[in-house]
């Protein structure tokens, strides 16, 4: 590339390229494949040059670094040979021409950079930046820049490579990934092997499926979405993989009472569960759905405790149940059921989960009541309308299957148990997965690691069983009840985690659902967003 080539590439460059800032995140995510196909559209369809998006990638990634890191200065950009690369040869010249000092490894043959990367490669290099070896890059680095591998890496990193990525992650300086993490599965957040830490991802065009759910949470850190304009038009190329869903859909979706409300306009929710020396779980779940608006919520619970379970919660009706016959009678004027919160496997969980069952009344289904339902040996019937809310363990007995499978594809897995059981699944975890059994599935990306504590899953199930309950009264689907209990208990934990995630009680979350569902209208639903 000639000198006049150069400076029509850098000109074209600094002309296109305006301090760019993120876009707001899509409300979908797409495959990897799903986003190739979109930028094959773009390009071959729409008239976008490939160069132009490698562009606006790098400049989205460069305004990132530098709002981020306004006084960093030494800048290691480690880069691929492919077009991942490419955008870190142009971020290595707009800090070239910004006044930093960026040091660029390639890691692989250089002989092997073709097309568009070769052409912001061959611009970079005639333009003044040099190459360097990893050692030298890093070495005063302020923040380092993840340019190895994009979306078609399907395998582990191995040689060159995998030590890269050693080196990045021992490094103190904050890391940019771009578009994802190197080694990060794109399609299912798994990592096989070595993968980089990031501080901040960029991604670019579409959401990809494995930054929102397994592994991927942990490891984009804070994640920037830049649509490099891409014409809607170019979309039809791909059907999105899932739709990612957040806090925001929660005010929508819980309008203000009317004024002549009664405690009947919003349901009666009864929970079954704790067995002799699981009291704790039942309180939790009944404490939960009293703050997310039920009505009337009622308990049936073992004999033992139904006396010091009422004197804790006094607003919800605990009664003691010996037979499946008292919970026949306590469950006429439910309007849906909410099973499993210190249930347990023994005999007396075992007959109440038979009785629950038999009532086909619209229900939810936790904790043991699916250790119970997974190991039945005839099967048990099931209610036309089901949610059930397993962890991975859970959700591994339901597919008998391992927990590393529903990791390594947690919608597939999702899918599949809301398909067997006719169900709305939600399978808990980071990225949690809402998966109807005939139709589209939903992330949430709302939530945080303080929800890592013991009793966090009963308060979902008491949430879940009282929009369930107040479902004819809000126009809620199952799956729509289902995506806003998910929400509801991520905005509450997010809510509690204000004084830190560390220490974060199931309690300190029950404390917060009543501001969030009772969300201002056209305002912040989370502090963190105020």
């Amino acid at each position: 590339m000639g000198q006049a080539t150069v400076t029509r590439f850098f000109s074209a460059l600094s002309m296109t390229l305006k301090p760019a800032l993120p876009d707001p995140l899509p409300d979908v995510a797409y495959s990897a494949e799903g986003t190739r196909a979109i930028d094959r559209a773009a390009i071959d369809q729409h008239g976008i040059p490939a160069l132009t998006l490698m562009q606006r990638a790098a400049a989205g990634c460069f305004g990132a670094l530098r709002r981020t890191w306004p006084g960093a200065k030494r800048v290691a950009i480690l880069c691929g040979t492919g077009n991942n690369g490419g955008d870190g040869f142009v971020i290595a010249e707009l800090a070239r021409r910004a006044g930093l000092e960026p040091r660029v490894c390639v890691v692989g043959e250089v002989t092997r950079i073709v097309g568009t990367a070769r052409l912001a490669f061959d611009a970079m290099r005639d333009a003044g930046v040099g190459l360097s070896s990893l050692g030298e890059s890093l070495v005063h680095a302020e923040v380092i820049v993840d340019a190895l591998f994009g979306t078609g890496l399907s395998r582990p990193l191995t040689g060159p490579a995998a030590t890269a990525v050693e080196a990045i992650n021992r490094h103190a300086a904050p890391v940019l990934a771009v578009d994802l993490p190197s080694g990060l599965h794109a399609d299912h957040g798994t990592v096989d092997g070595h993968v980089v830490q990031a501080s901040l991802t960029c991604t670019f065009i579409a959401l990809k499926t494995g930054l929102l759910t397994s592994r991927g949470p942990a490891l984009v850190g804070r994640l920037e979405f830049y649509g490099l304009d891409v014409p809607p038009a170019a979309f039809e190329a791909a059907a999105p993989e899932t739709q990612r869903i957040d806090a925001d859909i929660v005010a929508p979706r819980l309008p203000a009472r009317p004024r002549d409300a009664h405690k009947g306009s919003f349901g009666h929710l009864l929970l079954v569960g704790g067995d002799r020396p699981y009291a704790g779980a039942i309180l939790l779940a009944t404490r939960a759905a009293l703050r997310t608006g039920a009505g009337l919520v009622s308990a049936g619970t073992h004999p033992e405790h139904a006396v010091a379970l009422a004197s804790a919660a006094p607003e919800a009706m605990f009664s003691a149940v010996r037979t499946p016959a008292d919970l026949e009678r306590l469950a006429e004027r439910a309007s849906s059921i909410a099973v499993g919160p210190g249930l347990g496997t023994a005999k007396w969980g075992r007959e109440a989960l038979s009785a629950v069952l038999a009532l086909d009344k619209p229900t939810v289904i936790d904790a043991d009541a699916l250790n119970v339902l997974a190991t039945s040996p005839s099967g048990l019937p099931t209610p036309s309308t089901l949610i059930v809310t397993p962890h991975p363990g859970e959700a591994a007995r339901l597919l008998d299957t391992t927990v590393a499978a529903v990791q390594s594809d947690r919608l597939q897995a999702a899918q599949r148990i809301a398909r067997a059981l006719d169900a709305v699944c939600i399978l808990k975890g980071a990225g949690t997965v809402i998966a109807h059994p005939r139709a589209r599935s939903s992330i949430a990306t709302v939530g945080n690691p303080g929800l890592a504590a013991g009793g966090s899953g009963d308060v979902l199930t008491g949430v879940a069983g009282a929009l369930l309950a107040q479902g004819p009264s809000l126009a809620l689907t199952a799956f729509a009840a289902a995506e806003l209990a998910v929400c509801v208990h991520g905005a509450a934990a997010d809510y509690a985690a204000a004084g830190g995630e560390r220490g974060m009680t199931a309690s300190d979350v029950i404390d917060a659902l009543r501001i969030v569902v009772n969300p201002v209208r056209g305002g912040p639903v989370s502090p963190l967003e105020a």
